[in-house]
């Protein structure tokens, strides 16, 4: 038999997902997945710490020729992130 609430897995993992306060960290690790796929592997290698917090990802990079670069690119760095989240949840870019 069927309960009445029954519904499919698609509302009951996103009600979940908001329920646990999930979502925002599922953001904060698709958000640094992005960095990684952007920037690539050879770049990715520079990066020694990174985090992403209430919109802002800090970036610890190793080499300082490369943060000059990417400080040059920050704007397009959240455009493309905030376009493949489909909303704006990237404001600043930190790099240190």
């Amino acid at each position: 038999m069927k309960s009445k609430s029954s519904g499919n897995i698609k509302e009951i993992l996103t009600q979940l997902i908001k329920n646990q306060y999930l979502e925002e960290k599922l953001d904060s690790i698709e958000v640094l997945d992005q960095i990684n796929l952007i920037l690539g592997k050879n770049l990715s290698k520079y990066i020694k710490n990174k985090y992403f917090v209430n919109g802002v990802i800090y970036i610890d990079l190793s080499s300082s020729v490369l943060r000059n670069e990417l400080i040059y690119k920050k704007d397009k760095l959240i455009s493309d992130i905030n376009n493949h989240m489909s909303r704006k949840i990237v404001t600043d870019i930190i790099l240190k």
